[in-house]
């Protein structure tokens, strides 16, 4: 169980989820955040509209989400402090335990920072879309996990399986 589930603003315009937890009779839906970067969401959005508010992290102003979400401003100059932000600012409120549903250019940066410790990929049984941008592949992406996860877990374990 998690306690906060994050997508990007990328993935929220794609696919306008909910982030809530259905069918489970008693479940407690995490609290829904939106990592925008410098993307402008639209407040049509029904994650807006039902449930407790949003957190919507962004680098830029979010005027039409007034009074619809939570929306923090990232200070950072880079990704890496940007995601450390928002990181530091969900364990002061006692959400200790992420999940992030990425597409494939947030998981790349989060896999990156190394500011991360587990990784769980499940993976379509089809493509959807174009697939993912620029170089990066299934391949690519557990590769980086792999290389992010020998670098902070030193001796757990065999990631040499290539």
């Amino acid at each position: 169980s998690a306690d906060a589930i994050l997508v990007s603003g990328a993935t929220l315009d794609a696919d306008d989820p909910l982030l809530t937890t259905r069918g489970v009779p008693g479940g407690n839906s995490p609290q829904r955040i939106v990592f925008s970067s410098r993307r402008i969401l639209s407040p049509d959005r029904q994650i807006f509209h039902s449930g407790l508010r949003p957190i919507v992290y962004s680098e830029v102003a979010q005027p039409g989400l007034k009074g619809l979400a939570d929306v923090r401003t990232l200070p950072g100059d880079s990704f890496t402090e940007n995601w450390q932000t928002v990181l530091d600012a969900l364990s002061r409120e006692g959400m200790h335990r992420l999940l992030v549903e990425p597409g494939a250019a947030l998981a790349e940066s989060v896999l990156q920072t190394k500011l991360w410790n587990r990784l769980d990929l499940w993976v379509a049984p089809w493509a959807a879309g174009n697939g993912f941008p620029g170089s990066l592949s299934v391949r690519n992406l557990l590769k980086a996990g792999e290389k992010a996860t020998k670098e902070q877990f030193k001796g757990w374990g065999n990631f040499d399986n290539d």
